[in-house]
């Protein structure tokens, strides 16, 4: 239901050694929405992220994944319930390059042990652009063309949400542009909850709001973004340090109201950024990221085989192979 929270973070906190990432932050994310996460290098943006997906478990505080609690849970009804709620897109694609595409697109639904809908997959794969190159291999195809697999993967399990980190940092203007205007598709026609991080105001202008982290901290939120409220937005934000109210509605303390934050863009909204991928997405420490360096793999390596899952330091692989080889027999499992 729209406006009900697809996604909820309750005084989330997370720490690594000599490094708190995260200091008690709350926020919640519509059924329905697209939010763009933003914050200068260190700011907590892809613990935010992982956290509220499940990849990482919180120190301290609650998530609602598809109104389930998450951080009490532990694997494997962990890695249970994010393959049944949640979908991800990450930098570096997660593609098994051992696979076609057809059945990368397939992997997690087999994996979970659910008959795939072959029919949706069909579907998603024409929506993405991708009808007719099913039985190519991910090593034939364009970055762009594999983030589209990516996408189509993410989609065919009818996920709750869809947790996109740095989708376009490894793709040129052209495909990453493409990618974005994918995404925003998923939300509109759909129905899609998405939540991404990115560097990029012009990619965050394909959003409908945008969630400012800085020190551990919510700062900021805006809505209706464009690229240029965002650059300048960002740019506020990389001065700020520690806990303070924004204009916006931010609150002490990190917690932001963002099912009050405003309504949708449709395709063709206007603003700077809306209709164009605009400018190149910066890497986590300020230069840009090739595949296989993805944010997603900061904490810990990539169970492949989960296709785009991952876990937290010290989770174990559930299920997956690390290092991206997947028997045929595990496939057809």
């Amino acid at each position: 239901m729209r406006n009900s929270p697809a996604v909820e973070l309750i005084d989330v906190t997370k720490s690594y050694p000599g490094v708190r990432a995260l200091a008690g932050v709350s926020a919640s994310f519509p059924a329905g929405t697209f939010t763009a996460v933003m914050g200068p290098s260190g700011s907590g943006k892809s613990t935010f992220l992982h956290c509220a997906a499940g990849l990482d478990r919180p120190d301290a505080g609650r998530v609602l994944l598809g109104g389930r609690d998450i951080a009490a849970l532990r694997e494997p009804r962990l890695t249970e319930a994010r393959r049944r709620v949640a979908g991800f897109v990450f930098q570096s694609y997660n593609l098994l390059d051992s696979l076609s595409v057809w059945h990368n697109v397939l992997l997690p639904q087999r994996l979970a042990g659910v008959r795939p809908d072959r029919s949706w997959a069909r579907e998603v794969l024409h929506r993405v652009g991708l009808s007719g190159r099913e039985d190519a291999r991910p090593a034939q195809l364009s970055g762009g063309q594999r983030q589209r697999v990516a996408l189509a993967r993410a989609l065919a399990g009818r996920p709750e949400v869809i947790f996109a980190d740095e989708p376009t940092g490894a793709l040129d203007l052209t495909a990453g542009h493409e990618v974005l205007g994918l995404l925003r598709e998923a939300v509109d026609d759909l129905g899609a909850t998405i939540v991404m991080v990115t560097h990029d105001p012009a990619a965050a202008a394909h959003a409908d709001r945008v969630v400012f982290l800085a020190d551990g901290h919510i700062v900021a939120e805006l809505a209706h973004p464009t690229a240029d409220s965002v650059a300048a937005r960002m740019t506020a934000v990389s001065t700020h340090r520690g806990p303070a109210p924004s204009a916006s509605g931010a609150t002490r303390h990190g917690s932001v109201p963002l099912a009050a934050a405003g309504g949708r863009r449709g395709p063709g909204s206007s603003g700077s950024g809306a209709t164009r991928h605009g400018s190149v997405p910066l890497a986590e420490a300020g230069g840009r990221r090739g595949p296989g360096s993805s944010a997603a793999t900061r904490h810990g390596s990539v169970p492949l085989a989960e296709a785009g899952d991952r876990h937290g330091p010290g989770a174990p692989a559930s299920g997956g192979v690390r290092g991206g080889m997947t028997g045929a027999a595990e496939v057809d499992a």
